[in-house]
């Protein structure tokens, strides 16, 4: 009978007395449905996984700022919110009865959710029958981490498009119906594992699934109103692909289930794979703008370690090569098909994660090692001898199992999502500050945030960039109880309507700046002959002149919040009878 692979280690659902769905464990080894002997814990082997384990957990932090880097300063803290709420929600339905769904006894869909429930007859002192070296316990939390860095990954597909409340349903239940099931067929014993089709570490389990379902999530969540891909901190996106690297060698390596050459293979192979891609992305983004860009080096790490995820314990380092310029290629290509597609997958899962563990799992079937390593006396250079070998048998079963997979997967998370609406709505109610909205912080509380254009204002916002008028001057003006901010450039009349249409959008921008600096609470917009202009209005009556200063140094917050706006400093400030103008002058009073 053909082997579970994960890892090559094969994992077959624990059924003493039930028909047993899988032959040896490995050829010469005792059936996994037989009772097995007393297995000895490796005391190496459970340093080693113990480490993998915490490397693997270090990842979701890692996706939280990787994705929380590239999204709107509007947005950061949503979406870091859903990656890091995944380690509560996924951990507490992996322990209860996740496990179970995934390598319980296996019912043919999925494993039995009695067979592990709550951690039953799982312990520290010995092993589960179908993976021996290591205590049980830490192998169900080994695999846990992997369930909880699956849904994330989502995540940066619907950014500033999901709701906090519906997402937290949506992680159990996409969990259940799409991870569960994958995750059993092919690592817990079930029928792909019979059929002979492998995944080392998740390129079909963890990237196919949130790749494609992430796809399928655009279907029903909609485009943005402002889809604007630029970067708010690309620090934090540098940050989170060093902590997802360094991560990635205990989700790769680890997945050997023990120290030894298969775990040295992985880890070797992920670091070749994603430099390739990381170096030749770097270089097409060169070629393609004119200048090296770092955004583009981190995405190209990414996809090279996504690619090789499937494969990293399975071939030589020369593969690993090879799927890193495939993985850099194929990627780079897919990211720009979604553009021009106008999919609006806003950090590009579909091309990196999806197509990138796509095109590994497929090519496992053409760089495994050749049928001289299925052999009983393999040669020394097999990387993982006895497990799969490249023939055209096995590139065809990996075909079979991807396409199934990602069709499964878009399918199915297309009908979860639309029955979720019907129940509670996913969208966000449409409001600018989806981190206010939902979650009541904002990620730069001591900043100006940039103001949020609404649709509406989109075109006017690109007339700007059309126009030849220079970037225009606020004037701010203090008269009686009013704050006003005007254009000192009033629009001249050959730039006509777009002219005025760009200044309000400008001074749009403006208001919101203000606002959130806590710089007053009613601001208007106000359009007279070619010039527009922003004004706030006390709700009181004429202040009194023991309460100028506060006003003033209200006024110079003002200014810093207009500044990070691209508003450049020119005053005209009138405090009672005084006036104080010059491009650059501090504001003053008499």
């Amino acid at each position: 009978s053909s082997v579970a692979s994960f890892g090559g280690s094969s994992l077959g659902a624990r059924a003493p007395t039930a028909r047993p769905l899988l032959g040896p464990l490995r050829p010469g080894r005792a059936s996994a449905f037989a009772a097995p002997a007393a297995m000895t814990i490796d005391a190496s082997s459970t340093a080693y996984m113990l480490v993998c384990t915490a490397l693997v957990h270090l990842m979701t932090p890692g996706l939280a700022f990787f994705y929380g880097g590239l999204v709107s300063d509007l947005s950061v803290l949503s979406m870091m919110m859903q990656s890091f709420v995944s380690m509560g929600v996924a951990t507490i339905f992996w322990y209860i009865v996740g496990f179970s769904l995934c390598f319980g006894e296996s019912g043919g869909f999925m494993g039995s959710p009695a067979t592990y429930f709550a951690m039953r007859d799982v312990n520290v002192q010995e092993s589960l029958p179908f993976v021996d070296g290591i205590p049980g316990l830490l192998f169900v939390a080994y695999q846990g981490m992997f369930a909880v860095i699956t849904p994330a990954l989502m995540t940066g597909a619907f950014a500033d498009r999901f709701r906090f409340k519906p997402y937290l349903f949506f992680i159990v239940l996409w969990l259940i119906a799409v991870y569960a099931p994958w995750c059993h067929w092919i690592w817990g014993g079930g029928f792909l594992a019979q059929w002979g089709v492998y995944d080392f570490a998740g390129g079909i389990v963890v990237h196919v699934t949130a790749g494609f379902s992430a796809l399928a999530s655009l279907v029903v969540v909609g485009k943005r109103a402002d889809a604007q891909d630029i970067p708010h901190n690309v620090p934090y996106v540098a940050l989170g692909t060093a902590v997802l690297w360094f991560g990635w060698f205990g989700f790769n390596g680890g997945s050997a289930l023990a120290t030894g050459s298969k775990a040295v293979a992985a880890a070797v192979n992920s670091e070749i794979a994603g430099s390739v891609a990381l170096f030749l992305w770097l270089i097409i983004d060169w070629i393609r703008n004119g200048r090296p860009g770092l955004v583009g080096l981190c995405v190209g790490a990414i996809a090279g370690l996504a690619t090789v995820t499937p494969c990293a314990g399975f071939v030589q380092p020369w593969a690993a090569f090879v799927l890193g310029v495939v993985a850099c290629v194929v990627c780079y290509a897919c990211c720009e098909l979604r553009k021009k597609l106008k999919f609006d997958d806003a950090l590009d899962v579909w091309g990196v994660h999806g197509m990138g563990g796509f095109f590994g799992s497929v090519l496992l079937g053409v760089l495994a090692d050749p049928t001289d390593c299925a052999g009983d006396s393999p040669p020394m250079y097999c990387v993982n001898p006895g497990t799969v070998t490249r023939s055209g048998e096995q590139l065809g079963k990996q075909v079979v199992a991807t396409c199934f997979c990602a069709a499964y997967s878009f399918v199915v998370t297309v009908v979860l999502l639309k029955a979720m609406d019907l129940v509670i709505p996913i969208n966000p109610a449409g409001g600018a500050h989806l981190d206010l909205e939902e979650h009541g912080e904002a990620a730069y509380n001591h900043t100006p945030v940039k103001g949020y254009v609404p649709d509406p204002e989109v075109a006017a916002a690109k007339a700007v960039a059309e126009t030849t008028v220079e970037p225009p001057v606020a004037t701010q003006a203090t008269r009686g109880g009013h704050v006003r901010f005007e254009l000192a450039r009033p629009c001249a009349t050959r730039f006509g309507r777009a002219c005025t249409a760009a200044a309000s959008s400008y001074l749009l921008a403006c208001r919101v700046a203000l606002r959130k600096a806590g710089c007053g609470a009613r601001w208007v917009l106000s359009r007279h002959g070619g010039a527009v202009s922003i004004a706030q209005r006390d709700l009181g009556q004429r202040p009194d002149p023991s309460r100028w200063s506060r006003r003033i140094r209200r006024a110079a917050f003002a200014r810093a919040a207009l500044g990070a706006v691209g508003a450049r400093p020119a005053w005209a400030e009138r405090a009672g009878r005084a006036d104080v103008k010059g491009a650059g002058a501090s504001p003053q009073r008499r």
